[in-house]
């Protein structure tokens, strides 16, 4: 049975890639590509059928009245057109919390790890999903089950405090960034604390790193 492939890196080379091995197994596929958001929303827009989207995580920056940063937002706006359609998700990311944060966001039917991704596996994650089963890479499944390992973790505030700590934020810009008052945030920093038996935030943050949450 045919059906409609959207492909979107912002790496020509790995597009014709991915094509080349996908017409290998589906030659009477629809494949449609492109390497920048604006065109992958094009596509969404002019589209009347979608089946499938295989988009990486990192697209560049958004040129769009959108404003898409990323494959999980430009998901987002996929979805609102095309809710029934599967969902391929490619990243470079091995930090489980950034794993973590894509597969809560939008719990794509697959998952791949780059560093996992090969012809294969490529073929293989197509195939489960036209199946209607859930793949997620080798190392897509290890970094979520370390995630899961650490239940504090699983909320999303906290998750979010970790990475704004990374990114150097002060206690008052995490708490205007998240909405909440300062007191609860330094609260669930304690709590981080204690789960990582470190003393101070900066000790958090490189415990965090050298576990590989971020």
């Amino acid at each position: 049975m045919s059906f409609t492939l959207l492909i979107i890196d912002d790496h020509q080379m790995i597009v014709d890639w991915y094509k080349y091995v996908l017409q290998q197994v589906y030659q009477d596929a629809t494949i449609l590509s492109a390497t920048s958001i604006a065109e992958g929303v094009a596509h969404v827009d002019h589209c009347t059928r979608l089946d499938m989207v295989l988009v990486d995580y990192n697209l560049g920056k958004g040129d769009t009245e959108a404003e898409i940063a990323n494959g999980v937002e430009f998901v987002h706006y996929f979805r609102r057109k095309f809710p029934k359609a599967d969902v391929i998700l490619v990243t470079g990311h091995e930090g489980t919390l950034v794993l973590y944060t894509i597969h809560k966001k939008i719990v794509p039917q697959a998952l791949l790890l780059k560093i996992d991704v090969t012809e294969d596996l490529l073929k293989q994650a197509v195939q489960a999903v036209r199946r209607g089963e859930r793949l997620y890479s080798m190392h897509a499944n290890e970094g979520l089950k370390e995630v899961y390992k650490k239940e504090s973790l699983l909320q999303e505030q906290n998750v979010q405090i970790l990475l704004l700590l990374d990114k150097g934020f002060k206690i008052k810009e995490i708490s205007d960034t998240l909405f909440l008052s300062e007191s609860a945030v330094n609260k669930r920093i304690a709590g981080l604390k204690q789960t990582f038996d470190v003393l101070d935030n900066g000790g958090l943050v490189k415990k965090v790193k050298e576990e590989g949450f971020i």
